[in-house]
This record gives structure tokens, C-alpha cells and sequence, in this order.
């Protein structure tokens, strides 16, 4: 299996895990910096500075004027992020300028509007916490970074299987190879093939990792399979015709019985090699050797069966 895809879901989830619960426990949420004060007031005050505000002033004072039309008597003041409803630091700065920054030390300031008259105050709030704030910029930052990481893994993963899969790739050309050539080892796919040793390692890995392929030892070696149910004898089968040898064996067998200087005239291999491949057939279950007088003949088990 591919591991890639997994990770990258995980690293995914995980970064929107922490966007929620950033957002959920409000580590991130938008705190307030000031505030303003909107009262009616019955008539004029000389008393407290003063300014005039007409139509054209409602393009500088958006927020005010929605406050004055609507009947809100507090805003708050954010920076840099505003929430709906709120004002943002460059109007509650204009403000104060209306009153010359006397409004910030005496007190309320007086807003006359179409002949109403409106009493209004600001002020600093404090805000939250530096380190408070770090927090939260971080975990923000991390949980893009984990969620950024998860989407480059996923593509990353996706191309590596497109390119495995490929039918000029080399990984696709050693899965042709088992395929053709059941119970090959890894010296009949670099003979076969004509890639390094290192290099076919290295797809071997990565096509048993994706269920290509499939492996059995054989004896004290380990034989390679196309994907398909197990079976000892028909993989006993697919390693000995891999190799040349045992397969001549099987091959001079066919469906008679022979006596191993038989076999010899045959296959022109000596009589000590052909007793040593025919003990190996017989224990994996594909030769069986009958006594006939002073002589041993051997047959193949699935010429007996047919």
C-alpha cells in the first residue's frame, strides 16, 4: 500500500482540526482595541467640544452613521481584522479628529446631525495579550503548513503511481517480467531486464508495498509472483521452470519415466548436477522416483495425475 495518501490525509485533518479549534475557543477571534459611546442628547451642550456632521460626512463615518440611524449606543473598535458590526480603527481615529483629540482627555464630545443632537464617547480597551496573540499566529501558521505539506504529499503520491504504473517505467516492466516469468528470482529480473541490481531492489520494494507482486521463499531463496492465490506446489512449479536446469529436467520428463543417465543423454547435463536438481524436484514435490530392479526411475508427479 501506498503510505503517502495516508500520511498526507492525516497531516490534512490535522491542520483543520487546529483551524477549528482556533476557531472554536476563539484563541483567534478578533478582540476588540477601543470603543465608542453613542447617546441622544436633548439639546446643545457648550460646555464639551463639538462637531457638525452632514451627508457627505457619511462615506468617513459609515459605521457611526448606522449606529446614530439604528439606535446603537456602543461599537467596538478592531484592528486589523473587523467583524460585522464593528469599527474599524481608521473611523474611530477620525473621530477624534472631529474634536481636535480633545474628546480622549475631557471627556465626551457633542455630534450634531440633522438638528438631533448626540452625546459620544471613546476610549482604549485593553486588548489581549502579546503572547496570546503569538499563540494564535502560530497555530494558524502551522495548521496551513500541515494542511499545505498533506496536499503536496497527496499530489506527490499520486504522481509516483502514475508513473509505477506507466508502461515504460521500470517498475512496470519488472511486474511484466514476474508476470512472464513466475518464480523468477532477482537474478533471473536483472538478467532479464538488464537493470542494476540496486535498481530492481528498489522496485521490488516498492511493487510488493503496492500488492503488485507477491514473494515466497524456495528453498534458501525468495521467489517472485504475479498477485494471485497462494498455491506451494504450482509456485514450486513456476521457480523450478524459472531457472534453466530444472526446467530441462521437467521439460525431458514430460509424461515418461527416466533413469537419471537418461536424463543425462537428454539434457547433456552431468549425472551429479541432475541427482542434485532431482532430490530438489522431488522434495518440492514435482519428481517422484520409483525402484525398478537395481535402477531408479524418476517421473513428474503431475504426468502421474493426469
Amino acid at each position: 500500500m501506498n503510505k503517502l495518501p495516508v500520511i498526507s490525509l492525516i497531516l490534512a485533518v490535522f491542520g483543520i482540526g487546529i483551524l477549528l479549534f482556533v476557531g472554536l475557543s476563539g484563541i483567534g477571534a478578533p478582540q476588540p482595541t477601543s470603543f465608542v459611546n453613542v447617546n441622544a442628547a436633548s439639546d446643545f451642550d457648550e460646555s464639551i467640544p463639538s462637531a457638525v456632521l452632514t451627508d457627505n460626512d457619511r462615506e468617513r463615518f459609515p459605521v457611526l452613521f448606522h449606529a446614530i440611524e439604528n439606535g446603537i449606543t456602543h461599537i467596538d473598535v478592531y484592528y486589523p481584522d473587523v467583524p460585522e458590526g464593528g469599527m474599524p480603527e481608521r473611523e474611530y481615529y477620525a473621530i477624534s479628529d472631529l474634536f481636535e483629540d480633545e474628546v480622549f482627555y475631557t471627556g465626551p464630545g457633542l455630534i450634531e446631525y440633522q438638528g438631533d443632537f448626540y452625546r459620544i464617547h471613546i476610549g482604549d480597551i485593553a486588548g489581549k495579550s502579546g503572547f496570546e496573540e503569538s499563540i494564535a499566529n502560530f497555530l494558524r501558521f502551522a495548521s496551513k503548513a500541515l494542511i499545505f505539506a498533506g496536499i503536496v504529499l497527496f499530489a506527490l503520491g499520486f504522481v509516483r503511481s502514475l508513473s509505477s504504473t506507466a508502461p515504460k517505467s521500470r517498475a512496470m516492466q519488472i511486474q511484466t517480467c514476474i508476470e512472464e516469468h513466475p518464480g523468477c528470482s532477482e537474478a533471473d529480473i536483472v538478467r532479464n531486464t538488464g537493470y542494476s541490481r540496486n535498481s530492481v531492489v528498489h522496485h521490488i520494494r516498492t511493487l510488493l508495498r503496492d500488492n503488485r507482486i507477491r514473494e515466497a521463499p524456495y528453498h534458501k531463496t525468495v521467489r517472485y509472483y504475479p498477485v494471485g492465490e497462494s498455491n506451494a506446489e504450482t509456485d514450486f512449479q513456476n521457480a523450478a521452470s524459472a531457472k534453466e536446469k530444472p526446467a530441462a529436467v521437467l521439460s525431458a520428463l514430460g509424461d515418461r519415466s527416466m533413469t537419471v543417465s537418461e536424463l543425462a543423454r537428454q539434457t547433456g547435463l552431468s549425472e551429479p548436477s541432475l541427482r542434485w536438481h532431482l532430490s530438489r524436484l522431488e522434495e518440492d514435490g514435482l519428481v517422484t522416483l520409483e525402484k525398478q530392479g537395481h535402477s531408479i526411475r524418476y517421473s513428474r508427479r503431475d504426468s502421474l495425475e493426469r
